[in-house]
């Protein structure tokens, strides 16, 4: 995803939000067991690459959307990498 949405930013811009929604709903939903891990850093490694062009900045410009970002996802998975 992330590549064609580089690649193919103006052909897949349309799609963009719905594809951002799809992945932040299973990262605020995944478990924190180890086998989620890679999961999650590809989730974000795409959220990542989406937010740091200029166009899809609209995406994350809402202070809410970092906050959960940091609540649901990174700070769980920092404190707990391998959760039982």
């Amino acid at each position: 995803m992330a590549l064609y949405a580089q690649k193919y930013d103006e052909e897949f811009k349309e799609y963009l939000p719905n594809f951002v929604e799809s992945v932040w709903n299973l990262l605020t939903t995944v478990g924190l067991q180890v086998k989620h891990d890679q999961l999650v850093s590809t989730a974000m490694s795409f959220l990542a690459s989406v937010a740091e062009r200029h166009p899809n900045k609209h995406l994350f410009e809402d202070p809410a959307v970092l906050q959960s970002i940091c609540e649901k996802v990174g700070t769980p998975h920092c404190y707990y990498p391998s959760a039982k």
